[in-house]
């Protein structure tokens, strides 16, 4: 009844609403209808009292609940286990001997050439999407005819000894190298890749460890700074 009386048409309620309050107060399902709300605001808000009362008292609970028939998995020591395993020493050399096997400079073809092994193998071990990123970056590479040199000079200004800026060459050589003319000479240049470009001549400082209080002791006792250069 309470159903149907809720889907009256508008004409209907326009009906209802011209009766006196008597009238309307003295039908019984008025009054029905009016407890049936009050009784379901007061059905909801006991529900969301006792809702946050649950609540209240299971995050306040310092117990640790164990769940049954729940299983652990993989302990820490399986784990472990399973990546030694895995671990050949034979691939682990076989891979380090084909990354450096030629030189490759960062920006070089020799450097994207490894980048492909290193791609295709990553594939070979199971990885999906590997892709191979390109980058516009900035990087100083050193004269390659004319190696970086240090020189030691004496009172009288001559030369007592110069380094040749080079490195021994430890490139394997094979007959089947695919790399270009040159290569062993490049890898063979001493050079700080990320240092800026230029000359300077100064008095040698020992700097013991060249730890950082070894230098606040240059500045503070000898007015040298390690940032600035002799003063």
């Amino acid at each position: 009844m309470l159903r149907g009386q809720n889907s009256l048409r508008s004409d209907q309620k326009s009906d209802l609403t011209g009766l006196t309050d008597s009238k309307i107060n003295s039908r019984p399902w008025y009054h029905f209808s009016s407890m049936s709300i009050m009784h379901k605001c007061l059905l909801i808000m006991a529900v969301c009292f006792a809702s946050l009362m649950v609540v209240a008292i299971v995050g306040d609970s310092k117990e640790h609940i164990e769940l049954p028939n729940v299983t652990s998995g993989f302990t820490e020591d399986d784990i472990r286990k399973l990546l030694f395993s895995s671990f050949e020493s034979n691939k682990m050399a076989e891979t380090l001997r084909m990354v450096t096997q030629q030189p490759h400079q960062a920006g070089t073809e020799e450097n994207r050439v490894v980048g492909q092994k290193l791609a295709e193998l990553w594939r070979q071990n199971g990885l999906e999407k590997v892709r191979l990123m390109e980058y516009d970056v900035l990087l100083s590479y050193p004269n390659w005819t004319n190696p970086n040199k240090v020189t030691v000079l004496g009172d009288d200004g001559k030369v007592l000894f110069q380094s040749t800026g080079l490195s021994p060459d430890l490139t394997p050589k094979n007959d089947d190298s695919s790399s270009s003319q040159g290569d062993s000479y490049r890898a063979a240049i001493q050079w700080l890749a990320y240092s800026a470009n230029g000359t300077t001549e100064s008095e040698p400082v020992y700097c013991h460890y060249g730890q950082p209080k070894d230098f606040e002791r240059l500045e503070k006792e000898f007015g040298i700074s390690s940032l600035h250069g002799e003063r």
